[in-house]
């Protein structure tokens, strides 16, 4: 019954945090932190009933590697804050696979989440931009354009695998030579994919407006110089290097309860050495040595809603500025939950 309850708060939780994410782009703390301290708090409970650790432990440490893997991919400006904290919400509850599921698993459950989630999610993104074109006609029309200023192009890569199917056909015959021209339609197929995800993105996720119609929520696809000098990036470095390095409590207590020989003591240690390595690197930074280049990806193009002070400084600076509306991601991890708890490895389905 602990099992049951807890994979259905993180899928109430995490469906709930979508639905906020497709609604207002914003998913509020009270649910991602919420799913985060009822995983660790449920499982501690648990540990206490069955006096064994290995339960709080698991949740820590699938929670710690969870929040690294968010904290990286939204440094990198490829997801937001709140997918981040979502993703560690549910490392927590369903650290491992329920009892009560019929998967087969050869991964760890983690790791086929992990790989589930990005599978799945890439259908949805595919199904979302569809949807996204069809309500905006100026997409369409690029796509289109696309299409027919780079037709030769499309049409000499889609009939490349034609040559090695001729050249097999003077050597032999059978089924095989099928294989070379059942590839026309696929590489076609991803071209097309490829010019119209770009159209998408291009057209359709960015656009100027007037800084009149700029709102609280509203995500920025330029650099701002009014939103980045409230972010310093090197003091930014110190409170996350902080942080993580807080994570070394969790195997410095796996150590002492005597729970270092398997997987999850290796999954408590990438917090503690991201910190790390985000402490070295704010220490260069913030020495003399002129590095060149930026320390991550900026904070103002970063995939996060605007604060209503960011709008007004912007307002009092500029007349125009170019906002982005990008892929409400986190409706994936509800399915990819659902997925991976009641049939396992997506990958085996496809291999």
């Amino acid at each position: 019954m602990f099992e049951y309850f807890t994979v259905a708060v993180a899928l109430g939780g995490s469906a709930l945090a979508g639905a906020y994410d497709l609604k207002t782009t914003e998913i509020p703390d009270e649910i991602s932190l919420g799913m985060v301290a009822a995983g660790l708090i449920l499982n501690l409970a648990y540990s206490i009933v069955q006096w064994n650790p290995i339960y709080i432990f698991q949740s820590a440490a699938v929670g710690s590697v969870f929040f690294t893997f968010g904290l990286i991919m939204y440094l990198g400006g490829q997801w937001g804050g709140g997918d981040a904290k979502v993703l560690t919400g549910i490392g927590t509850l369903v650290p491992t696979l329920p009892a009560f599921s019929g998967a087969t698993q050869i991964f760890p459950f983690s790791a086929v989440l992990i790989i589930n989630l990005f599978m799945i999610g890439a259908v949805y993104m595919i199904i979302y931009a569809v949807f996204f074109a069809v309500t905006r006609e100026s997409v369409l029309e690029d796509f289109k354009e696309r299409v027919v200023s780079d037709r030769k192009r499309i049409t000499a890569i889609c009939l490349l695998p034609l040559i090695p199917a001729l050249i097999y056909a003077s050597m032999n015959t059978g089924i095989e030579l099928l294989y070379f021209i059942g590839l026309v339609p696929i590489f076609l197929a991803l071209l097309l994919l490829f010019r119209f995800l770009k159209s998408v993105e291009d057209t359709g996720f960015e656009k100027t407006i007037t800084v009149d119609d700029l709102e609280a929520g509203d995500m920025l696809a330029e650099e701002v110089e009014e939103v980045d000098v409230e972010h310093d990036a090197t003091e930014e470095l110190k409170g996350l290097s902080k942080f993580l390095l807080s994570f070394t409590i969790l195997p410095v207590a796996m150590y002492l309860f005597n729970v270092t020989g398997g997987l999850y003591f290796a999954m408590s240690l990438p917090g503690p050495l991201l910190g790390v390595a985000l402490g070295i690197t704010y220490l260069l930074y913030s020495s003399d040595l002129n590095l060149p280049g930026s320390v991550f990806e900026s904070s103002s193009t970063r995939i996060r809603g605007l604060e209503e002070e960011e709008v007004e400084k912007i307002s009092s600076n500029r007349e125009e500025v170019s906002i982005r509306e990008g892929v409400r991601f986190v409706p994936a991890f509800p399915m990819a939950l659902a997925f991976s708890v009641y049939y396992g490895n997506i990958l085996l389905l496809i291999i």
